[in-house]
């Protein structure tokens, strides 16, 4: 459904400390329907994790013409080499940019690589993190990041 009909805006339902299905969900582009304690209880009543999703609500706004205003794409030109329980997507953009979103969703540190087809190949790699500041690459076909629990990483290509 998201890649034909990528103008639907859909959601999922997400309780507290559901730090997976909140990655998930970043990684598809779906609004979170927060229903805390069944919809008895306030986000608040659990800090760590509204931190944990206002971090997502921050990266969404700096990544913006790399996902927000993109289209998915699921896997159209990056294969992931190892690490399969790593979730990583791609979304292009009207403006020619593209936005890899990757995520960990197991609460582990880990790594994973990629290889990307030239098709989407860029001058410019923008690495940034719901977890650290962001940094630059030039082009690079393999690419191999290290994740933290439940980080989420984008990779910004111009």
């Amino acid at each position: 459904v998201l890649y034909t009909l990528p103008w639907l805006i859909s959601s999922c339902e997400i309780d507290a400390l559901d730090y997976d299905l909140v990655n998930i969900c970043f990684v598809y582009k779906l609004h979170l329907d927060l229903k805390i304690g069944g919809g008895d209880e306030r986000v608040d009543e659990y800090p760590d994790f509204a931190e944990f999703i206002r971090k997502r609500a921050e990266l969404k706004t700096r990544i913006a013409e790399f996902y927000v205003d993109a289209d998915f794409r699921d896997m159209e030109g990056i294969r992931i080499l190892d690490n399969q329980q790593i979730l990583a997507r791609i979304y292009y953009s009207p403006r020619n940019t593209r936005g890899i979103v990757i995520a960990e969703t197991q609460g582990i540190k880990t790594y994973i690589s990629l290889d990307l087809d030239s098709k989407i190949k860029k001058e410019h790699i923008r690495i940034e993190s719901s977890e650290t500041n962001s940094s630059e690459l030039g082009w690079q076909s393999r690419i191999r990041l290290d994740l933290e629990p439940y980080e989420i990483k984008v990779l910004c290509l111009y």
